[in-house]
């Protein structure tokens, strides 16, 4: 049986065509990465991915169902959650979806027999509640030391209610740190989902895909960027 490692909450395209087909998607975004960085990768029903429903179930489907061979669930919300969220404030978002996260992963545990899972669930989002929506994650993959020692870089993704956030900080031997923006703003796909390397080239502190191609750098030494994420811009400093 599979542990959940993707969860996905998905609107009505539909209805919601005037704000964009994924704008449940984007608003949920912050309390799906925050859930699922405190939430240990456990099995609940079976499926490696669940998708939660914000749109009328058709007729011809369940409100939950689990496929054995595929490994995936799907979960219809009822209309009073369907109407409660067309009518959210912004300051109440991210704790509305951690509320939603919590309800269907419960009750999907519950159908699924599987009654030991539910206090790791609500522990996850107690977590995730107590951040205040805002969490700093160091990316290890994507962080390097110098061949010389000279300078340490650490790339971070910043979750907040806007969305996520992508930098990269240098540390020199002096202790100093310089943050530069890998992302112009808060993106829809975060750096760690197509960049998984890192290099120094001398004093150039270099980010790759998984084709080998440049996505980032630093220059430490003259305090400069690039980013490909970005149109080819150069940015400097920014703080959070």
């Amino acid at each position: 049986m599979a542990r959940l490692s993707l969860l996905v909450i998905q609107g009505d395209k539909k209805n919601t065509k005037e704000k964009g087909d994924n704008f449940i998607s984007k608003q949920a975004y912050t309390a799906i990465e925050l859930f699922m960085y405190f939430f240990p990768k456990t099995e609940i029903d079976g499926a490696g991915k669940l998708t939660i429903h914000f749109c009328t179930k058709p007729d011809d489907k369940e409100q939950y169902f689990f496929s054995d061979y595929f490994k995936i669930s799907y979960y219809y919300v009822d209309e009073n959650l369907r109407n409660s969220a067309s009518k959210l404030k912004t300051d109440d978002i991210d704790g509305f979806f951690l509320d939603v996260i919590e309800k269907v992963l419960v009750d999907i545990a519950q159908k699924s027999g599987n009654m030991e899972v539910i206090p790791i669930i609500c522990t996850a989002v107690a977590e995730a509640k107590n951040t205040g929506y805002r969490l700093l994650i160091p990316i290890k993959k994507l962080s390097k030391q110098s061949p010389n020692r000279a300078y340490k870089a650490v790339t971070y993704r910043y979750l907040s209610p806007d969305g996520e956030l992508d930098f990269i900080e240098i540390m020199d031997k002096a202790k100093e740190k310089h943050r530069y923006m890998v992302s112009n703003g808060y993106e829809k796909f975060p750096l760690e989902w197509y960049a998984n390397k890192c290099e120094w080239i001398e004093n150039r502190f270099v980010i790759k895909d998984r084709q080998d191609c440049v996505r980032a750098y630093v220059d430490a030494d003259i305090k400069e960027m690039y980013s490909m994420q970005n149109k080819n811009k150069t940015y400097s400093e920014f703080d959070l």
